[in-house]
C-alpha cells in the first residue's frame, strides 16, 4: 500500500479549503436572500386565490340551494367576513377571512341575493391583501367567475 505524504499536492486537492466552504456559504446565502421575497409573494397570491375560490364555491352552492329549496338566499359581506342568510334572515353559514385579507363589494348594501330562478343580483366582490387582489364577478344570470 502506498502512502501519500501530507504535504503532497495530490493530498491537498482531495479536500475543500476553508475559503471554498466560505464562498459556497456566501453564494447560498445570496441566492436565498434573493428568492425569499418571491416565495413570500407567491404565498400571498396563493392565499388570495384560495379564498376567492372558496367564496366562488360558496356562492355556487348558495345558488343551487336557492333553486332546490325554491327560496331566495343572500350573501352579506363585511370587511373581514361574509355570511349567508335564508329568506327568513336565518344565518346559514359564516366565514371569517384569514388575518389581513379584506373583502369589499361595489354594492352599497354589501348584499348579493340569489333568487330561486337561478338568477342573482349582479355584483363584483374584491378580495385583497397588500397588493394582491382577486375579483369575484356574479352576473345577473347567476354565473360566478374569478379574476386574479
Amino acid at each position: 500500500m502506498r502512502e501519500i505524504p501530507i504535504n503532497s499536492k495530490h493530498y491537498s486537492s482531495l479536500a475543500f479549503s476553508l475559503i471554498d466552504c466560505l464562498v459556497g456559504i456566501a453564494l447560498t446565502t445570496i441566492v436565498i436572500s434573493i428568492s425569499f421575497p418571491k416565495i413570500k409573494n407567491n404565498q400571498l397570491s396563493i392565499l388570495i386565490k384560495k379564498e376567492a375560490r372558496l367564496l366562488q364555491q360558496e356562492i355556487q352552492n348558495l345558488n343551487l340551494l336557492a333553486q332546490i329549496q325554491n327560496t331566495d338566499l343572500s350573501l352579506r359581506i363585511n370587511s373581514d367576513s361574509y355570511k349567508t342568510f335564508s329568506e327568513t334572515q336565518q344565518v346559514l353559514t359564516t366565514r371569517n377571512l384569514p388575518s389581513g385579507v379584506s373583502i369589499s363589494t361595489q354594492s352599497p348594501s354589501n348584499k348579493i341575493t340569489l333568487y330561486r330562478t337561478g338568477t342573482a343580483t349582479p355584483a363584483t366582490i374584491l378580495l385583497s391583501k397588500n397588493s394582491y387582489q382577486c375579483e369575484i364577478v356574479v352576473s345577473l344570470r347567476g354565473r360566478i367567475s374569478v379574476i386574479c
